[in-house]
């Protein structure tokens, strides 16, 4: 209710001072409705290069089955479709010698397929309440996606789990 007595310029140019009941009845929408609607446009917009492309054509085409696995994921995660795009990097920056780099990688790949692994496989059951949405957070934490592209459609999609020695700058995260 911060919003409450300021005045707001509307996506249409219109003006208004904000109260409670216009917060739900002309801010909300126009925040999000118009913000998605415009979104869609430009996605149209740049999908049919303005019109000029007609994308039913383009499909018509290729199969359904092609259409969607290029174009859509699976509603459904499972832990094996997740650790499918793990693509472990061990001893990353390691400047020891390579019997100490032997010895660490062994941990690394233990942890990886033993730990991580495990762990997607156990919490990905979905067996407890707080388990039902483990994998999909974990590919939004990872990729910042909602969804893991379908497999056969993108073949090139991986996820980099990096075993890196080097100290991590300032600012940046994993």
């Amino acid at each position: 209710y911060a919003l409450v007595g300021k005045e707001y310029e509307f996506e249409d140019g219109s003006q208004d001072v904000l109260t409670e009941q216009s917060i739900f009845t002309k801010l909300i929408p126009d925040m999000f409705l118009h913000s998605r609607r415009e979104a869609f446009r430009a996605i149209k917009e740049g999908l049919t290069l303005d019109g000029d492309y007609s994308l039913p054509e383009f499909f018509q085409s290729f199969p359904l089955e092609a259409v969607q696995k290029v174009a859509f994921s699976s509603p459904n995660l499972a832990a094996n479709d997740v650790i499918a795009v793990l693509e472990p990097m061990y001893c990353i920056g390691w400047e020891g010698t390579y019997a100490e780099k032997l010895e660490l990688k062994c941990k690394q790949e233990a942890f990886f397929k033993d730990i991580l692994c495990g762990m997607l496989i156990k919490r990905g059951s979905g067996s407890s309440e707080k388990d039902i949405n483990f994998l999909s957070l974990f590919i939004k934490f990872c990729t910042g996606f909602d969804y893991l592209p379908d497999r056969d459609g993108n073949q090139d999609f991986k996820i980099t789990v990096e075993f890196n020695f080097g100290e991590a700058q300032e600012g940046l995260f994993p």
